[in-house]
């Protein structure tokens, strides 16, 4: 039984998108994890003269306010939107220990496009941005056919990148946006003079489907279509019989009450093969 609801649960989280964020913040010997605050007003640890400051957000369906300002805002039409941004600094102006700040942040989405299996078109506006290292990237794939973007060959701060392109459709498929950035500083007793390093990086990507015509929408969802669900459905069929089956082995009696217990069990399991 326990193996069937494991089966359950790990096939309702697939069927969701996922969004996970990382951050950290580090001065001498302390690290608070997460670090408080978020994209656009990160926080951390800030010492007398100096600080460890980190902030990562992401969103597998809306865009995180700020993102795409130095990219290029996407300008499709009802387009669906995913992004994820990642900052990052540690500065000091005098004595400090050594200092580290660390984020990341991706988002993640399985769709399923509706109708039959046929070829046609995804279009898409992608931004990406990166300040002072990092990096920052896309992923589009619907099995066949892969397209990614990354943030190291942009140019200067960033980029944007539009396209139609082929694509499967009446299929699952899958897109990802991802950034991280980290930012150190060397210890330093010198009541002078500190220094600073500071990154940001996001990504960003509205898209559509259109059929083969180039022009023509095509609805998509996170749900499974029917189809889908039947395949699921089935093997959590399957995960009952399993565990129907498991529990004939629980009747150690007499061989003869034993005998009609398992019939009795194998009645009530019905025809699981």
């Amino acid at each position: 039984m326990i193996r069937f609801f494991l089966t359950m649960l790990i096939a309702s989280s697939a069927l969701h998108a996922t969004t996970t964020t990382f951050s950290s913040c580090s001065a001498g010997t302390t690290t608070i994890s997460p670090c408080p605050g978020g994209l656009l007003f990160p926080g951390g640890i800030i010492g007398p003269d100096y600080g460890a400051i980190a902030g990562a957000e992401a969103s597998d369906n809306s865009s995180i306010l700020g993102l795409g300002a130095l990219g290029g805002l996407p300008t499709i039409p009802s387009g669906y939107v995913m992004s994820a941004g990642a900052v990052a600094a540690a500065y000091s102006s005098g004595p400090n220990p050594e200092l580290s700040a660390i984020a990341h942040a991706d988002a993640s989405n399985v769709f399923y496009s509706a109708g039959p299996s046929r070829l046609g078109f995804i279009q898409f506006d992608v931004a990406l941005s990166h300040l002072h290292g990092g990096g920052s990237d896309v992923g589009i794939t619907d099995g066949t056919h892969l397209y990614g973007y990354d943030a190291e060959f942009c140019g200067f701060e960033g980029c944007q990148r539009t396209a139609i392109v082929p694509f499967d459709l009446g299929s699952a498929f899958q897109i990802s946006t991802s950034a991280g950035v980290e930012e150190n500083l060397e210890p330093t007793s010198d009541p002078c003079c500190g220094g600073s390093a500071h990154g940001y990086d996001d990504a960003l990507i509205v898209f559509r489907l259109l059929e083969s015509d180039g022009t023509t929408p095509v609805p998509f969802s996170i749900t499974p279509e029917p189809a889908s669900w039947g395949l699921l459905l089935l093997g959590m069929a399957a995960g009952a019989c399993f565990a129907c089956r498991k529990r004939l082995s629980g009747y150690p009696l007499t061989t003869q009450i034993a005998s009609k217990a398992i019939s009795a069990r194998h009645a009530e399991c019905g025809q699981c093969g």
